[in-house]
């Protein structure tokens, strides 16, 4: 694959788990300020991750997980672990 294209492969994912992590958050009942509060970050760490503009850490994904009571793997994978689409 060239890596434009790999580059291009990992915007699309990044896109992805944002919206996914934002899903989590809002079926949490939870704004992104109270997401950010919660994970100890700013509010626009939390809106950048949730577009797509900045790529998580694992320490994030580990602590939506546990806040927003969702697995890890199904925010950072587009089928859930029941293998339906989030």
């Amino acid at each position: 694959m060239p890596l434009y294209a790999r580059d291009e492969a990992i915007k699309v994912e990044q896109i992805m788990i944002g919206r996914r992590i934002a899903t989590a958050r809002e079926k949490a009942g939870l704004s992104q300020t109270d997401l950010a509060r919660r994970l100890g970050v700013d509010q626009s760490t939390v809106n950048k991750i949730e577009k797509g503009t900045r790529a998580p850490s694992v320490f994030f994904i580990v602590g939506v997980s546990d806040t927003c009571r969702v697995a890890a793997e199904d925010l950072i994978s587009h089928l859930s672990r029941r293998g339906e689409a989030l």
